[in-house]
């Protein structure tokens, strides 16, 4: 890929993650607005209970490097926030996640033990994302919170979210994707909501292209 052409693509990632950013954010804001104080508070001690239990439920897993070879190190060591080693961003497939990666390393002053932290909240917004999408597909509560719940305690997502990878990132732009694409198809948004169903898909392709 050309230079410009890679810059195209880096602005391209960085513009879909804004999108996708501020769609989730209206729908939360509107969820919001719109349900009794009651509930908001029953569903946030809900989540809340759930976080912690999941906490408590990957402390038990050591760690670890997500691949057996360089790739971990090689994604740890690029900043995707600065233009000049764009070429170095390109040097492998999953390009999207690497904004989430660079977020989480300005927040927490580029610590290397925040790391595993940042990638295990992303995989519980994932699982709350697919819970999300699951409610969307007008599934009762039952059945959501089973999805939730099958996705978040299981083995594979402790082990994901405590890694040194960008899969918990690929895994949030999964749900993102599903959740947008489930918006759209319930009419929500008309062409604004097509435009984010196309940028979470986008986002998957720069990330995982194989998930999409």
């Amino acid at each position: 890929m050309s230079q410009p052409g890679m810059f195209f693509f880096w602005l391209a990632v960085l513009a879909a993650f804004l999108v996708n950013a501020w769609f989730l954010g209206a729908d939360l804001l509107a969820w919001a607005r719109s349900v009794r104080a009651r509930r908001k508070a029953a569903v946030a001690a809900l989540l809340a209970a759930a976080f912690v239990c999941g906490q408590v439920f990957f402390s038990g897993v050591s760690p670890r490097g997500g691949y057996d070879n360089e790739h971990d190190f090689q994604y740890l060591g690029i900043e995707f926030f600065k233009p000049s080693p764009v070429r170095s961003v390109f040097s492998g497939k999953e390009i999207s996640p690497l904004v989430l990666d660079g977020i989480g390393d300005v927040v927490s002053g580029y610590s290397l033990a925040a790391v595993p932290a940042k990638n295990k909240l992303l995989i519980f917004l994932s699982a709350v994302l697919l819970f999300a999408c699951l409610r969307r597909c007008e599934l009762g509560l039952s059945a959501s919170f089973f999805g939730f719940s099958v996705f978040y305690f299981n083995f594979l997502s402790a082990l994901n979210g405590n890694t040194f990878s960008t899969t918990p990132g690929n895994l949030f732009y999964l749900c993102s994707a599903l959740y947008a694409a489930a918006s759209f198809d319930s009419g929500r948004r008309g062409f604004a909501g097509l435009v984010w169903a196309l940028c979470g898909i986008f986002l998957v392709v720069a990330g995982r292209y194989e998930l999409a």
